[in-house]
């Protein structure tokens, strides 16, 4: 019998987001090309009477609002199952980022509860339930690099080995999904590159090509009112980033780099604009599971 579980909730980035359309649920309709990366927040899960998290890390957030309780609370409502369980969750990734770290941890939460309460729930199964949470957490429960479509709820893996070393900056500012959502509603698109540019480019096998082609439906609205995002991005660019988008909703920037001489050296120059600034790489997994 299981009693205890160790997992890695690995972050994101969205190499394509383009933003079909507005929802009768409040969600939005999108279509993007989303990849695993290596950082990743740490989870420790076991057997306990009651349903408890206990935070650590630096991006720690108030218990209450973390998507990992609701998740499992869900997962108990679903099933009727009533035990119980630990949760210590180890915060590496910066929230509110658009880097997916609280979607990942969900999808970890539901991966590792449905193994500790012998669930035998399929992937499909838990992805309704996450998708009931949280967009992202679709993805985040398979991981690597997908096509990603609906609201999130439609995840589909594509036949790329994409590596790449990142580098994600991240302002000293945070920024809502929702609000950053509402402005773009005001506005409306202002145009990107097609999805299909971008996946040929991804089937070629070339950083440089990829690299260009990276697009952001939301990144202009949200340059509006923070400037401060293209003034990143320039900067990265100078220092020898192939290419540099803000992720999801933001507020992270992200480049890519083609080596990790040349990601260290992006780090360097971005020091002073960013209240974080990590270097990481492009991973194939979701979630990292350890028994």
């Amino acid at each position: 019998m299981v009693t205890e579980i160790r997992l890695r909730a690995h972050a994101k980035i969205n190499l394509y987001l383009d933003v079909i359309g507005e929802r009768r649920d409040g969600y939005h309709d999108i279509r993007s090309i989303m990849q695993s990366l290596a950082l990743a927040d740490e989870l420790v899960i076991s057997k306990a009477d009651e349903l408890k998290l206990s935070l650590s890390g630096e991006f720690k957030v108030p218990v209450e609002n973390n998507l990992v309780l609701r998740v499992a609370r869900a997962l108990r409502d679903e099933t009727g199952n009533k035990e119980g369980a630990l949760i210590v969750l180890d915060k590496k990734v910066p929230v509110a980022a658009g880097l997916g770290g609280g979607s990942a941890d969900a999808a970890a939460a539901l991966i590792g509860l449905n193994m500790l309460w012998g669930l035998d729930l399929s992937p499909s199964d838990l992805q309704i339930v996450g998708g009931k949470i949280g967009a992202d957490i679709p993805f985040c429960l398979q991981g690597g690099i997908c096509l990603v479509e609906g609201k999130g709820d439609k995840v589909s893996p594509l036949p790329y080995d994409f590596k790449a070393h990142v580098v994600i900056a991240k302002p000293f500012f945070s920024l809502s999904t929702a609000d950053v959502y509402s402005s773009f509603d005001k506005v409306g698109s202002t145009g990107i590159s097609s999805i299909e540019s971008i996946n040929a480019a991804l089937g070629g096998g070339r950083l440089r090509n990829v690299s260009v082609l990276l697009a952001n439906a939301l990144e202009k609205v949200v340059i509006l009112k923070y400037p401060l995002i293209n003034e990143i991005k320039e900067r990265a660019l100078q220092t020898g980033a192939l290419g540099v988008l803000m992720s999801g909703s933001g507020s992270s920037v992200f480049a890519i780099a083609e080596s990790e001489k040349v990601a260290h050296k992006i780090a360097a120059s971005l020091k002073d604009f960013c209240r974080d600034v990590i270097i990481t790489s492009t991973y194939q997994k979701g979630v990292d599971i350890f028994l």
